[in-house]
């Protein structure tokens, strides 16, 4: 397969007046992701007014990530005031294989507020892997867990508080098994393009020593939902969580109507301490919402408890480069053309964590017509770019890049049996696990692939 080839646009400083853009071709490689990862809280070292649906460039205490590491935002609001979307590094972005530090990101205000010095902004996930062509695998043990001191910030009786607390990166095991969760609405509400709208859900609950996630492609023609939203403190992924509202992002004039299928969480199953799955076998009607020849139409589908499995730890990746010129403004959602992407039945996709593109953060992806299921061929079109600059999107650039999985779609039934198989082998705690040599190999041995 050849090599993928376009313009990285990044910024030269801190100042944003000059954009510098250099031509590279990015060559298709796989890489293998460990079973063990970590999250770390994400902080605030500024104080910043924001106003919803504007997005910012907010400091954070620096974070240092290791080379032969991926990350990822974990969702679930973990800030009543915003979301957060992506790292904001400056310079040309750094490679998988090399050392990182990020002191910005860039925050998405749900309300009006303030940000204050010492918030938690979001968790952090770290994922760590090996290449192939960068050298050996990434040790985990070169990163420590550490205890940083933050503010919770949340929403109670309808004010917003801070509670001060000691919050500690944690490593946790990934079983690689994904429950899929639609997310369906629980109510009626006209929605206008660019306007943050919070939409009451058909609820669940998010059992303990799970992680929840997109399946990262868009499937409802209205919008996007951008994260979870949660009344109440933040809980720990050790505890139940209810599920019941969402951050909406329409990218057109609409109305949302109960029962319209909003988009698909993927519920990943990890071990934090002791090992304890529990599937939610999640069944539904919904109507999946769609365009067709420039018009909204719905489809009544049921949808059966399913979701996937990682049948290979490997993954690789794909570029988002844009194939027209457009001008966009700061804050106002833009579908992008890109190179057509097909992917392959049973791929599974998620973004590169870490602002690729100079001008706005990729969203989400689509194609064109109805939502297609994960096990059938899908053709991507085009990207949803939520632009933090005001500018004009070039032939070229590259706005995006997604990472690529081939994962094995199943029954819950079937996912229930493996998370079974997977809890015989874990007979120790997450800790003591990565000081077994066997730790690293146990997802293969636990699917028969090793």
């Amino acid at each position: 397969m050849k090599g993928q080839s376009g313009y990285m646009v990044y910024w030269e400083d801190d100042e944003y007046d000059r954009l510098l853009k250099t031509e590279v071709t990015i060559k298709p490689f796989q890489y293998t992701i460990n079973p063990m990862a970590l999250w770390k809280p994400v902080i605030a070292e500024e104080d910043k007014e924001v106003k919803s649906g504007i997005p910012e460039i907010i400091s954070i205490k620096k974070i240092k990530l290791p080379r032969n590491t991926m990350c990822s935002p974990l969702k679930i609001m973990r800030n009543g005031l915003g979301a957060f979307l992506s790292f904001f590094p400056l310079g040309e972005p750094t490679k998988i294989g090399e050392e990182k530090e990020f002191d910005k990101l860039v925050f998405l205000p749900v309300f009006d507020g303030k940000v204050k010095k010492g918030d938690l902004l979001g968790v952090l996930l770290v994922y760590f892997v090996n290449t192939g062509v960068l050298g050996g695998a990434m040790d985990v043990r070169e990163t420590r867990e550490e205890v940083e001191r933050a503010s919770l910030v949340y929403w109670k009786e309808g004010k917003l508080v801070r509670e001060e607390t000691d919050i500690q990166s944690t490593y946790f095991f990934q079983s690689s098994v994904y429950e899929y969760i639609p997310i369906i609405s629980a109510e009626n509400m006209k929605v206008k393009k660019g306007e943050l709208k919070i939409i009451k859900t058909v609820g669940f609950k998010a059992p303990k020593n799970t992680v929840l996630d997109s399946l990262f492609t868009m499937r409802n023609a209205l919008g996007d939902i951008v994260d979870i939203f949660r009344d109440g403190k933040p809980r720990k992924i050790e505890t139940t969580r209810e599920i019941s509202k969402v951050v909406f992002l329409p990218v057109r004039d609409g109305e949302i109507k109960k029962g319209d299928l909003l988009n698909v969480a993927a519920l990943h199953h990890v071990v934090v301490d002791e090992p304890a799955f529990k599937p939610v076998k999640f069944r539904a009607k919904a109507n999946l919402v769609y365009l067709e020849n420039g018009e909204i139409r719905r489809e009544e589908v049921e949808l059966e408890p399913f979701g996937h499995y990682e049948g290979t730890s490997k993954g690789n990746w794909a570029v988002l480069v844009s194939e027209e010129n457009k001008e966009i403004k700061k804050g106002e959602v833009e579908s992008i053309k890109i190179r057509d992407l097909v992917l392959e039945p049973g791929t599974a996709v998620s973004p590169l964590c870490g602002m690729i593109y100079a001008l706005g953060v990729t969203l989400d992806v689509y194609g064109p017509g109805k939502p297609k299921r994960i096990e059938k061929q899908q053709k991507i079109s085009h990207a949803l770019l939520f632009p933090v600059f005001d500018g004009k999107v070039k032939e070229g650039e590259i706005i995006g890049i997604l990472r690529l999985h081939k994962v094995e779609v199943s029954s819950v039934d079937k996912i229930t049996g493996l998370l079974e198989k997977i809890l015989e082998k874990l007979s120790m705690s997450s800790g003591k696990f990565t000081e077994s040599s066997e730790w690293p190999h146990l997802w293969h041995k636990s699917h028969g692939l090793g």
